[in-house]
C-alpha cells in the first residue's frame, strides 16, 4: 500500500491543489494530523496522508484496513514529520476531540499506531480534501525537578526533562577516580558543595536512593499528574573532595581545599604539593583515622621561612583523626633568612587552628651539613617549629645531620625543639 503525504498550504490558482492532485492519481482516502498548537518540522500545523485504494483485498466485513504511520516514523525515511510544541511534549495522537464548557478539549481514543488500522468502506467514494479521519496532537507540560537551596530564597533552579526518554535522574555521588562530586543534573553553586538532597523544605526526608524516579504520571488521556517534583539541597561551604589515593590528593592540593580522607595514602611514589608544605593552609582534612605514609618534604629555597608538611597551619583551619607515617623532612644546603620556622608537621601553626587526633610516628628531620641558617633567629621543631601541639602524638621523630660532613653539625632536642650549631 502506497501513500501520498500532502501539506497543507495555499495553492496558486493557475495550478491543482495538492487534493485535485491526490483525486486524479487515485489517492482519495486521507487522513489529516492535526499538531493541535504545534508545528511540524516543515513549518506547518497540519499534515495529510492520502491513500490509494485499488487493489487492496477486502477483509471479511468488506472494508479495506490501512495501517498509519505516526508522522515521525522512521519508516517514513526523508519524509519525516516531526512535530514539537515549546516546553511540551507529544502525549499521542487521539481520534476524539471534545470541547469543554470552560473553552478547553478533553481527547480519548489514543491511536495505536503499532496494532491499529483504520477501517474503509470501499463502496463509498471519498476525496483526500475530506479527511476520513483526523488525528488530534495532544501536548502535555515537560516534567520539572526544581532544586531549591536550603535557607536561601529566590528563584529555584530547574532541570526540565521528556518522560518518554527517562523518568529517573541519578543522585550525586562521589567520584573515586577523580574524587570530586560528580553532580550529574544536579545544579553547581559556586563556592559550595551538595552535602544532602532532602524531599521537604524541612530537611527531615532524606533522599537516600542512588537513583530518583519522578512521581509524575501521563494519563491515558494526555493529561499528567504531579509533573513537578521539588527537592531541597542542603549545601557544604567551600570545595570539598573525597580522597581515595595519593596521586588525588596532590592534584585536587590547594590552600583553602577541604579534604575528606577515604583511604590510607601512600606518598612513595607521589610528590607532596609545595603549595602545603610551604604555603598557607586554612582548609580542612578529616582524616577519618586513615594513615599517611612516606611523605617526604625538600626545602630547597632559602626564600621559604615556613616549611613542614605544612608551611602554616592557618587559624582557619581544621586537621583532625590522621597519622603521618615515616615521613620524611629534609633541609638543604644554603643560607637560611632570620626567622625561619620549620617542623616536621608545621613551620608554625595559629593558635587559633582546630586540631585533635593527629599522630606523627617514625618520622625524621634531615639537616643537610651545608645548611648554614646565619643567625640564631630561627625555629626548628620535631613537631612545629613555633611551639608544642598538644592535639600531635609524635613517637619515634628524629633529627640528624646528613650530607658531605655531618660531623661539622651538632644536634642538639630539647623536647620539640632543635638548635644546630656548625663547627668553625
Amino acid at each position: 500500500m502506497t501513500a501520498s503525504l500532502t501539506l497543507i498550504s495555499t495553492a496558486c490558482a493557475s495550478r491543482p491543489t495538492p487534493y485535485e492532485t491526490n483525486d486524479a492519481d487515485g489517492y482519495t482516502v486521507s487522513v489529516r494530523f492535526d499538531a493541535n498548537g504545534g508545528i511540524f518540522e516543515t513549518n506547518t500545523s497540519i499534515i495529510n496522508d492520502s491513500y490509494s485504494l485499488d487493489g487492496i483485498e477486502k477483509n471479511s466485513d468488506g472494508m479495506v484496513e490501512i495501517p498509519l504511520l505516526s508522522p515521525d516514523d522512521d519508516a517514513r525515511g526523508n519524509d519525516s514529520f516531526d512535530a514539537t510544541m515549546k516546553d511540551h511534549f507529544l502525549a499521542g495522537w487521539y481520534a476524539k476531540r471534545t470541547e469543554n464548557a470552560d473553552g478547553t478539549y478533553s481527547y480519548s481514543e489514543k491511536w495505536d499506531f503499532e496494532n491499529g488500522m483504520l477501517e474503509v468502506d470501499p463502496s463509498k467514494t471519498y476525496s483526500s480534501a475530506s479527511p476520513v479521519l483526523t488525528l488530534y496532537a495532544v501536548w502535555a507540560p515537560l516534567f520539572e525537578i526544581r532544586f531549591h537551596n536550603v535557607g536561601t530564597e529566590g528563584a529555584a533552579e530547574s532541570y526540565v526533562f521528556d518522560p518518554r526518554e527517562t523518568k529517573s535522574i541519578k543522585l550525586p555521588e562521589w567520584s573515586k577516580e577523580s574524587g570530586m562530586l560528580e553532580l550529574y543534573e544536579f545544579p553547581e553553586r559556586e563556592g559550595y558543595t551538595l552535602k544532602n538532597v532532602y524531599r521537604d523544605p524541612e530537611c527531615t526526608q532524606l533522599v537516600t536512593e542512588s537513583e530518583l524516579v519522578h512521581p509524575g504520571k501521563l494519563n491515558e488521556d494526555g493529561t499528567v499528574e504531579n509533573n513537578i517534583l521539588d527537592l531541597y539541597l542542603d549545601w557544604d561551604e567551600g570545595e570539598w573532595y573525597h580522597i581515595y589515593n595519593a596521586e588525588q590528593f596532590k592534584e585536587l592540593a590547594s590552600t583553602v581545599g577541604n579534604y575528606v580522607i577515604c583511604n590510607d595514602l601512600d606518598f612513595t611514589d607521589v610528590i607532596w604539593p609545595n603549595k602545603f608544605a610551604t604555603g598557607n593552609f586554612n582548609g580542612i582534612i578529616n582524616g577519618n583515622g586513615f594513615k599517611f605514609s612516606n611523605v617526604s618534604v625538600i626545602q630547597t629555597d632559602a626564600n621559604e621561612m615556613n616549611v613542614g608538611i605544612f608551611g602554616k597551619i592557618g587559624a582557619d583551619a581544621t586537621i583532625s583523626d590522621v597519622t603521618f607515617d615515616s615521613p620524611i623532612f629534609m633541609i638543604k644546603g644554603g643560607m637560611r633568612k632570620a626567622g625561619s620556622q620549620y617542623g616536621l608537621l608545621a613551620g608554625n601553626a595559629s593558635e587559633e587552628a582546630t586540631l585533635s587526633g593527629i599522630t606523627l610516628i617514625n618520622g625524621v628531620i634531615n639537616i643537610d651539613s651545608s645548611a648554614n641558617f646565619g643567625t640564631p633567629d630561627y625555629l626548628i621543631g620535631l613537631v612545629c617549629g613555633n611551639g608544642e601541639l598538644e592535639a600531635v602524638t609524635a613517637e619515634n621523630i628524629t633529627c640528624v645531620a646528613v650530607g658531605d660532613a655531618p660531623e661539622t653539625l651538632t644536634i642538639t632536642v630539647d623536647g620539640n625543639y632543635v638548635t644546630v650549631e656548625k663547627a668553625q
